[in-house]
C-alpha cells in the first residue's frame, strides 16, 4: 500500500521520501550496540527500538525544516506494533508536535 501511495504521489509531481524501519534500525545495528544489545529470536532489542524512535521524531522535525514546502510528501513505514517508531505516534511537548497528523486534526 506504501508503495503505490508513494508511486501515485510521485505520478501527481510530489517529491517522495521515505522513513522505513528497516532502513532506519540500521545505522544502530552495529557489531557494539548489537553486542550490549542483541537481537532474540528476531527481535530488535527494547534500547534499539527507543533510540531509532527518539532518533526518528527529531529526523522528521529536521526534515519538515529541510523540506516544508507542500510539493514534498514525507512518507513513514511505522510498525507501531512492537514498539517500533512508537515515538511518532505519542503525543509530546516539542516542536515535532503540530507536525503529527493527529495533532493537526485536533487543532
Amino acid at each position: 500500500m506504501l508503495q503505490q501511495f508513494a508511486l501515485i504521489a510521485n505520478e501527481i509531481g510530489r517529491v517522495v521520501h521515505l522513513l522505513q524501519w528497516d532502513v532506519a534500525r540500521g545505522a544502530f545495528e552495529t557489531p557494539d550496540l548489537l553486542a550490549r544489545y542483541p537481537e532474540v529470536n528476531g527481535i530488535t532489542h527494547a534500547a534499539i527500538r527507543k533510540a531509532v524512535g527518539l532518533w526518528a521524531r527529531e529526523a522528521v522535525w529536521r526534515w519538515e525544516r529541510a523540506h516544508g514546502e507542500a510539493r514534498h510528501l514525507l512518507i513513514g513505514e511505522t510498525p507501531l506494533i512492537g514498539n517500533r517508531l512508537i515515538e511518532l505516534a505519542q503525543r509530546r511537548e516539542d516542536e515535532v508536535e503540530p507536525l503529527r497528523p493527529a495533532a493537526r486534526a485536533c487543532s
